[in-house]
């Protein structure tokens, strides 16, 4: 079975924030191209507090790195998060959109 992680942290200090499960995961993985990835993470659900996991994904501030199993795939600076409530009786989910200008080697 393959595993994918996905890891956050700062442009700043380059330090890991949070690792944050992502579903509905998109990435664009052409080599030495800008690329993109984009999903979905869920607040209230995983167990964090909501205000880490909403500062791991600062727009222009933070990073995002894939790996599958064990190996950096696709890094990238976060450009895009969008909030949004799934409904009034469900918790809040958000969607992030990121974007990167460099990709790690598969």
């Amino acid at each position: 079975m393959t595993d994918y992680r996905y890891i956050f942290g700062t442009l700043r200090s380059e330090q890991v924030i949070e690792e944050i499960a992502l579903y509905g995961v998109y990435m664009t993985m052409e080599m030495n191209v800008g690329g993109e990835l984009q999903g979905t993470f869920q607040l209230d659900q995983t167990g964090k507090d909501n205000a880490t996991l909403l500062s791991a994904c600062i727009p222009g501030a933070t990073w995002v790195a894939c790996e599958r199993n064990g190996v950096c795939v696709w890094h990238g600076f976060i450009w895009i998060l969008h909030s949004q409530k799934v409904s009034n009786c469900s918790p809040r989910a958000s969607r992030g959109i990121l974007r990167s200008a460099a990709l790690c080697r598969i």
